[in-house]
This record gives structure tokens, C-alpha cells and sequence, in this order.
């Protein structure tokens, strides 16, 4: 595939020859990892290999084959303690809870002198995070100043300053990770989203270009490009990666779902549900996924074919069960259209125990605020509204698509809120911004005045599938 037009300007062959090398270092890297006695603790040589066949599913964010290798070391070894530790957050969905909470209780009753320190601190760590979340950060400070190459601590760490959005720190630290193990491609992954996530757009796009040459045959490094393309408004482009990505790994249920995405935002609802049904013919993702999918659709379509009732009443089925994000934000403002204002005071009330159960998650967090800024606009109290919209921003980044059009969506918001208060030169900054993002959708959602547009013109009023 031909580097994109932009990168094309850059010199190139100095970022090439550097990710060569990287990549000559990478081989030796994997020679060494493995000689270390004692890496993990088990004595069967057959888990052990399908253990490190877990942990390079896992850096090519394949999470359900990394689950079958975790799943099949622990079978060969039931007192392989870490396989046990790393089949749990990659062992996802409602029918393997049972299964989840059997491996929390084996761990808790893991002999930890059997285990060498790294194992030891893992499982300390874990359940640290779990019911302490300051004294697993003193644990993390503790074994990492001790212990400053381990890369799985190190990774642990760039994550934690990767969600707290310490963003230099974290670039720091991811490529410290790249130092130590080469092999940890997944960082560059990262840096490429770290990048993307504070809108330095060129700078990601060239990061996923080297995450892309250094791991040609992994299906992530299109998706991530993918993504970058999808949130700009390269529609085009942003398919072809998906595409390629699928080329890679055709069950990779990441750019699934972002074909979906690309074809609701363009309102092709009826090409939106072909690829859902493909989905879930040849078993592509997992039923909660599919199901999510669907529930999507749904309100979308009724929304924009202004059935406000329907729209709230599919978002309140069992479809829409765990729902949090976009379809929620859409749902809302349907049932404020619907006259329904009792029934969303008590989704918005839900929505607020959620963020108070789970109070390090920011997305919700926003999409709350978006939600009461929403309620406060449209009953003509802009300045009201207009404090929400920019709090939510403060915890909104450009790290996804969700994300990422959540943002948009709460700019364009904050447009409406600005323009209503009579601030039309902050109203014009905030524009210009949105179109140096995405201009297509910056005209699409600021295209006419009027209530909940930012959702309503989503899909440029294209309202059938082509």
C-alpha cells in the first residue's frame, strides 16, 4: 500500500532506516528473552510455549486467540499461576464470568514462595488495583525502582500515565518500553495514539506508518491508521485500511465495528446492517458485540427518521443493555424530543451511579455531562450548559472513534451554547477548531441552528442505504 501523501513529504528514509534497525534489534531481543531461567514459573516446557504464544497474540491485540493460548497453558499446567493471571482480562463477555471469578479465587490461594518476584508482584499488583488503588501505585513505584528493565511493570506504568493523560511522561515511558523490548510493538501502537489523542494529526499518522512498516503482518497497525482517517473525515482512505486490516486477520473485530461505523456515519443504514449480519453469520465478534452493533442501528435509524419514541424505547430494550456511549447520547435527546423528560432525568440518574461506582471512568463521566448540558440548552440555559460541555471536554481525547466523535459532538455543542449566549467571536474559534479536525462534519453538524443538530445531521441527511 502507498504511504499516504502527507508522509510522502517527510524524510522518510530516515525513519525507515531507523525502524530497520529497530527491527534487526527486535530479533535479537526475542533471542534473549528467552533465555532467562526462571521467566515464569512451570514446569511443563508445552505450557510454557503456549503461555509465550499467549503473550504474542496479546501484543497484536488478538485477544481471543491470546485466551485460547492462556487457557490451554493453564490446562497443561494447573499450577501455572501466570497464565491463570493473564487468561483473566483477556477472557471477556457474560458466559465466561464463572470462569473469571474461578481464577481470582486461584489466585488469591497461589503459594507465592513458589513464585519468582515478577509473578509475586503481578498478582499483588492485581489484586492491589482491585481494592487499593493508591497502595498498587506505591507497589508499582516499589518493584519498578528496583526492578527499572521489566517490561511488563513498565508497561503497566506507560498505561496508568496513558489514562491519567500525562502525555509526556507516558511518550517518555512508552519509548523506554521500545528500549528495553523491541519486541513490545504495541507501544508504538500507543505512541501513535498519544499523538493522535491531543490532535497532532501528522505526527500519529507518520507513528502509525512506522508501527505499520515494523509489523506488516499484524492487522492492527491499518485499524489505528484506520481510525486517524475515520475521525478526519477520510472516509475513503479510512475504508481502504479497514480492508486491509481484514485482509490480515479477517476476524478482526475491531475493523468490523468501524465499518459499521463508517457506514452510520454516512447514513447507509441499510449497508450498516449487511456488515452486522456478516458479523454475526461467521461469528466475527462476540454476541455482546454484535448485539451493541445492532442496538447502534436501531437508534440510529429511528432517530434520523425523527422517531423519537422509537428511538428511546429500542435504547431501553434488552438490545441496548450496557450501552454507555454514542447510542445513549442519540437516545437521550430522543426522549427530550418525545416529551419524555421524567424518563431521561432517570436514564441521566443511572448514568450518574454508574459514574459514581466506577469514578475513574472518564468517557462516562463526559457523556453525563454532555447529557446535562444537553438538557440545560435545550431548555434555554445556555450558560449553564455551556460549563458542562466544557468540563466533558476536559476529559474527552482524541484516543478512538467513539471517543474521539463524542468530542466533536460536545464542540459543536459548545458552539450552539456560545452562539446562543451572543459570543460569536468564541462561537468562530470554536468552528475554526472543528474544522481543522474534521471539515466535513463540521459542516454537517453546525450547518443549521436548532436543537440536538450536532446528532440529528450525523449522517448528512442521507437517511437509506445505497
Amino acid at each position: 500500500m502507498n504511504m499516504p501523501t502527507e508522509i510522502k513529504k517527510k524524510p522518510l528514509r530516515t525513519i525507515l532506516l531507523a525502524v530497520a534497525l529497530l527491527a534487526a534489534v527486535a530479533v535479537a531481543g526475542a533471542l534473549l528473552a528467552h533465555r532467562g531461567a526462571r521467566e515464569w514459573t512451570t514446569g511443563s516446557e508445552a505450557a510454557l510455549a503456549e503461555f509465550r504464544r499467549g503473550l504474542e497474540a496479546q501484543q497484536k491485540l488478538h485477544s481471543d486467540e491470546a485466551a485460547e493460548h492462556f487457557a490451554r497453558a493453564a490446562e497443561l499446567d494447573p499450577d501455572f499461576v501466570a497464565a491463570k493471571l493473564f487468561l483473566l482480562p483477556v477472557l471477556g463477555g457474560a458466559e465466561h464470568e464463572d470462569r473469571r471469578k474461578e481464577l481470582v479465587e486461584a489466585l488469591g490461594a497461589a503459594e507465592s514462595d513458589r513464585l519468582n518476584r515478577r509473578e509475586r508482584f503481578l498478582i499483588e499488583f492485581h489484586f492491589a488495583q482491585r481494592e487499593d488503588p493508591e497502595r498498587a501505585l506505591r507497589l508499582l513505584d516499589a518493584y519498578l525502582e528496583d526492578q527499572p528493565n521489566d517490561p511488563f511493570a513498565l508497561d503497566i506504568r506507560c498505561n496508568r500515565q496513558w489514562h491519567t493523560r500525562e502525555f509526556a511522561p507516558a511518550e517518555r515511558c512508552f519509548r523506554r518500553l521500545i528500549e528495553i523490548d523491541p519486541n513490545w510493538v504495541n507501544a508504538q501502537n500507543h505512541l501513535g495514539y498519544l499523538a493522535m489523542s491531543q490532535g497532532e494529526w501528522q505526527r500519529a499518522e507518520e507513528q502509525f506508518a512506522i508501527y505499520r512498516y515494523i509489523a506488516p503482518d499484524l492487522a492492527n497497525p491499518h485499524d489505528s491508521l484506520g481510525e486517524l482517517l475515520l475521525l478526519t473525515g477520510r472516509w475513503e482512505e479510512a475504508q481502504r485500511e479497514f480492508e486491509a486490516a481484514l485482509a490480515v486477520k479477517p476476524d478482526f473485530c475491531p475493523s468490523w465495528k468501524n465499518l459499521v461505523k463508517l457506514e452510520l456515519l454516512n447514513g447507509r443504514f441499510d449497508n450498516a446492517a449487511r456488515v452486522i449480519e456478516g458479523i454475526e453469520r461467521d461469528g466475527l465478534c462476540s454476541q455482546d458485540e454484535v448485539r451493541l452493533q445492532q442496538c447502534g442501528l436501531e437508534v440510529w435509524r429511528a432517530f434520523l427518521g425523527n422517531q423519537w419514541q422509537q428511538a428511546w424505547e429500542v435504547f431501553r430494550s434488552p438490545l441496548c443493555k450496557d450501552s454507555h456511549g454514542e447510542a445513549a447520547v442519540i437516545a437521550y435527546q430522543a426522549a427530550l424530543r418525545a416529551g419524555l423528560e421524567d424518563q431521561a432525568a432517570a436514564f441521566a440518574a443511572e448514568l450518574d451511579a454508574h459514574v459514581e461506582k466506577y469514578e475513574h471512568d472518564d468517557f462516562a463521566r463526559a457523556v453525563a455531562l454532555h447529557l446535562e448540558g444537553l438538557r440545560l440548552r435545550l431548555g434555554g440555559r445556555p450558560e449553564q450548559a455551556l460549563e458542562r460541555y466544557e468540563e466533558a471536554d476536559s476529559r474527552l481525547a482524541y484516543w478512538n472513534c467513539e471517543m474521539g466523535y463524542l468530542k466533536i459532538a460536545n464542540q459543536v455543542e459548545r458552539w450552539h451554547a456560545l452562539t446562543a449566549l451572543g459570543r460569536t467571536d468564541d462561537a468562530a474559534r470554536a468552528l475554526d477548531h472543528l474544522r481543522t479536525v474534521n471539515p466535513d462534519i463540521a459542516e454537517r453538524w453546525t450547518s443549521r441552528p436548532g436543537a440536538a443538530d450536532a446528532v440529528a445531521d450525523a449522517a448528512g441527511g442521507e437517511r437509506s442505504g445505497s
